[in-house]
């Protein structure tokens, strides 16, 4: 892994600026909530140091605009085995997080917002189908030994999505100064994991395009609205699928607004206070959605 070069140009003369040796590995954590974009842009923060149902500490969750968890880890002065074997059990863990389980992380880091409102917040643009359908790995040290090379270019190939950011830093009598460099590319990274996205394509409401078991012009209706007693002619239940993308659903109630199913559900579940039902969790799109004829879109 090739390490960055630092010069600073003062009056035309140019001067390389040497390497330190610095113990930084809790400055560099704090350094990462204060700033994660200087790890991985396009993402937030969920919690620090965030303890799993085996009483372990993960240094970092975050969450990308996909809706994946990133687990974070420093590598500190742990061995090549030890650092990926711990990140890959920590993600194997966060695999099963639910969107309940993400809100009550949320809960214990004081944060008072749903991963619902901190994802629309953090992104206003996007809409996806589920949280956390797919996990990244990130680890992060000073250096990166030849073995921890070997094992995480192994992985990525295998199509695991994990990366190692690595740091130098850089001080002279007036500033200090931080470099990164990725062990992957973002190209390389893109065609080792081509089998990912394949996988993230195939997420419920394209799969019901795709099996056209969905088709434009389509009625679908909510049913947990329907079960409480409400009729499916009631158009605040009701859309028409409008194209084939994430936003597909119309409502038929007069409105010009495209949703996502996961979005529209949302809408409704709080509109009519549906018991029983959280309108915060975006899972219950898979099974809350029938077609005209009363059949769960997911069981088709």
């Amino acid at each position: 892994m090739e390490k960055t070069k630092i010069w600073i140009i003062n009056q035309d003369k140019i001067n390389e600026v040497q390497p330190c040796r610095l113990d930084f590995e809790e400055r560099l954590h704090n350094w990462i909530l204060q700033e994660l974009a200087i790890i991985s842009s396009d993402s937030f923060i969920i919690g620090s140091k965030v303890k799993t149902d085996h009483n372990k500490e993960i240094d970092i969750i975050a969450m990308d605009s996909n809706g994946d968890l990133i687990i974070i880890e420093l590598k500190r002065d742990m061995t090549p085995r030890e650092v990926v074997a711990q990140a890959l059990d920590y993600t194997a863990w966060a695999s099963e997080l639910k969107e309940e389980d993400i809100n009550l992380i949320l809960q214990k880091q004081g944060n008072k917002l749903t991963i619902e409102e901190l994802f629309d917040k953090s992104f206003p643009s996007s809409e996806i189908d589920e949280f956390n359908e797919n996990q990244k790995i990130l680890i992060v040290g000073t250096s990166i030994d030849p073995i921890t090379e070997r094992i995480v270019k192994y992985l990525s190939k295998k199509s695991v999505d994990i990366n190692v950011v690595t740091f130098s830093y850089y001080k002279n009598d007036k500033i200090e100064l931080l470099s990164k460099n990725y062990l992957l590319s973002p190209s390389d990274f893109q065609s080792n994991t081509d089998s990912v996205q394949r996988k993230r394509d195939k997420s419920f409401v394209k799969q019901l395009f795709e099996n056209n078991i969905l088709k434009v012009g389509d009625r679908v209706f909510y049913k947990p609205a329907i079960d409480n007693g409400m009729s499916k002619s009631d158009k605040r239940i009701s859309a028409t699928v409008i194209n084939t993308g994430t936003k597909c659903l119309q409502r038929e109630n007069g409105e010009e607004t495209l949703y996502s199913f996961s979005k529209l559900r949302r809408i409704i579940v709080t509109e009519l206070k549906i018991p029983d039902i959280k309108a915060n969790w975006g899972f219950g799109s898979r099974y809350e959605w029938t077609n005209e004829s009363g059949d769960i879109l997911a069981e088709l």
